[in-house]
């Protein structure tokens, strides 16, 4: 799981070194034992840092893992910005680029289920797709949508969750291109707008 050092906020190219070596040292720890077998001492002997190191950047192993989460996500957010920059984006691209994020750290996706840290990967599909179905239902994302955050963004977001984490478990799974038709589908647009319409009517 070699983690893409996207830059999150200032970050300068030591600190993006330094945390380089801790992800993979890391990695290299999760070969061999379970998560919660893993200490920060461990982390940094492994890393030739001192533990000083690691408390520099981060309060426990929980933001340590956060951080590595937000850096995948960046790297996924980088890849939308730049399609939508060029006029590509579209939302089969939108959701083929996600998948392809899923497969290349199926590694730490399936430790977010194992670990039952998957609230990040929920919360994250909330933000996400709260956006993409204001754009493209054509909403405004106003206060007035507020129900509308709180019941169909969370059921969706628990949704999709268990779906990307069947799909990456499966021996045989189905591709991207048949994965991407059946989200296409089960994220009805018209079916969102006609949801928002009638919880402002309650």
């Amino acid at each position: 799981m070699d983690v893409n050092m996207v830059p999150l906020g200032t970050e300068v190219n030591q600190v993006l070194q330094t945390k380089h070596a801790l992800y993979d040292a890391f990695t290299q720890l999760l070969d061999s034992r379970a998560y919660n077998d893993i200490t920060v001492g461990q982390i940094c002997k492994k890393a030739n840092f001192s533990r000083a190191v690691f408390y520099n950047h981060y309060h426990n192993k929980n933001e340590f893992l956060q951080e590595i989460f937000n850096r995948i996500i960046a790297l996924y957010h980088k890849k939308i910005d730049h399609a939508e920059r060029k006029g590509t984006l579209t939302e089969e691209f939108i959701h083929t680029t996600f998948l392809g994020i899923l497969q290349e750290y199926k590694k730490f996706f399936l430790l977010l289920d194992d670990i039952r840290r998957l609230d990040m990967l929920e919360h994250f599909l909330e933000q996400e797709n709260y956006s993409i179905f204001c754009r493209a239902a054509h909403l405004e994302a106003a206060a007035s949508t507020t129900c509308y955050c709180t019941y169909l963004l969370r059921y969706h977001a628990i949704g999709l969750s268990g779906l990307y984490i069947d799909w990456l478990r499966r021996d045989n799974p189905i591709t991207v291109e048949d994965f991407v038709k059946i989200l296409k589908h089960l994220l009805q647009y018209q079916t969102i707008k006609s949801f928002v319409t009638f919880m402002e009517e309650l």
